[in-house]
């Protein structure tokens, strides 16, 4: 099974890696300053990381006198992840290097969403992804996949959305793991969306940064301090408690039992990508009533987590994302409590590939980022 060849690695080292993968680009002089460290721990960091391959140096001559800058930055193609994301007619997989650039993102057909099925889809795409991008099956350190459910408290394993309970599998990893030929990690939807938006939307330029997940279910993360809130079982921000089942929720899956019960029928989520134009007048009631709802969420988590944005996106189609926020006046809401206005909502630039970067991000997360790990 392939690993990528990840060495061990510091906390410093990871937080030197972070600091390059969300701003590129940073000297010595600025890492050592960021990190409260000297300049000769940083050298020692930066030496163990470029003989790792992980950093590389350049030179940049531009207007300076005498010793020219040497910043430091990621190396491209080195490390790669893959994320696998599901509904139930599709799957994606998208395939990031640590450098921060989203090589491919491919979708294709599942006939049944099951784990054995999806497992095979996705290793199809995938190793047809790594063949196109020259990418070496060695240099791919490991595959997230992003699964809509909670973790058992007891035993730890996944507990999907009702709509893939055969996903429940408590030998879920290990049949990704001997069909994929990768390590593979197993995050809930949430914590998948959130991480994809931190580092390749805006969620690292903030201390606390919040996104509320919309797909088949609702669901919700949050990072604060680089650090994914999971709570106690893994299972933090399980937001689809707001809008219980049976009643209208802000969710893609009420969206397709509004149009279905119209002689509407779509069969996935997927399709809402491009509506007839008959579908317009339920899209858009339903957008009204999700945008109230959204409303209603944006102040909860401004009252519990104080985030200073909310963003919004999932499995939906980037147009219905912005409509929704367009719908949405934080500055004309009524705040959680006196004083307090709720914070700015926007929608995710990342689009419907949300939960799949995000995935392939849970896996670089663990491996590479101080957030994961626990150092005394």
């Amino acid at each position: 099974m392939s690993t990528g060849n990840v060495p061990a690695l510091t906390l410093n080292d990871r937080r030197v890696i972070e600091l390059l993968f969300c701003e590129r680009g940073l000297s010595r002089k600025e890492l050592a300053e960021r990190l409260n460290v000297t300049a000769a721990s940083l050298t020692r960091i930066a030496g163990r990381l470029m003989e790792a391959g992980i950093v590389q140096e350049a030179v940049d001559r531009q207007g300076l006198l005498g010793q020219p800058r040497r910043p430091l930055s990621i190396a491209p193609r080195k490390f790669f992840a893959a994320g696998i994301n599901f509904a139930l007619t599709t799957i994606d997989v998208a395939l990031i290097d640590l450098a921060g650039t989203v090589v491919a993102v491919r979708r294709g057909a599942l006939d049944r969403p099951v784990p054995e099925r999806a497992a095979e889809a996705a290793k199809l795409l995938l190793d047809s992804m790594l063949s196109e991008a020259h990418v070496e099956r060695d240099a791919l350190v490991g595959v997230g996949v992003s699964v809509p459910g909670n973790f058992a408290h007891a035993s730890g394993n996944i507990r999907a959305h009702s709509l893939f309970t055969e996903f429940d599998d408590p030998g879920l990893t290990k049949i990704f793991r001997d069909a994929l030929g990768w390590d593979v990690v197993i995050e809930n939807d949430g914590a998948c969306a959130v991480l994809g938006e931190y580092f390749y939307g805006e969620g690292h330029k903030h201390r606390v940064f919040f996104k509320y997940h919309l797909g088949h279910g609702f669901r919700a993360g949050v990072i604060i301090d680089g650090r994914p809130f999971r709570g106690a079982y893994g299972n933090a921000c399980v937001s689809g408690v707001l809008f219980p089942y049976g009643q209208p929720r802000p969710t893609g899956q009420d969206l397709l039992e509004m149009l279905a019960e119209a002689g509407m029928k779509m069969n996935d989520i997927a399709d809402l990508d491009a509506p007839p134009p008959e579908a317009e007048p339920i899209i858009a009631r339903w957008a009204d009533r999700a945008a109230r709802q959204l409303e209603d969420a944006a102040r909860i988590a401004t009252g519990f987590f104080d985030p200073e944005v909310i963003v919004i996106g999932g499995r939906l189609p980037s147009f219905l994302n912005e409509r929704l926020v367009a719908r949405i006046d934080t500055a004309a809401l009524a705040g959680p409590s006196r004083g307090l206005p709720v914070a700015p909502v926007r929608a995710s630039r990342l689009g419907p590939s949300a939960g799949a970067i995000g995935a392939a991000c849970a896996l670089f997360f663990t491996r590479f980022f101080p957030g994961a790990v626990d150092f005394d």
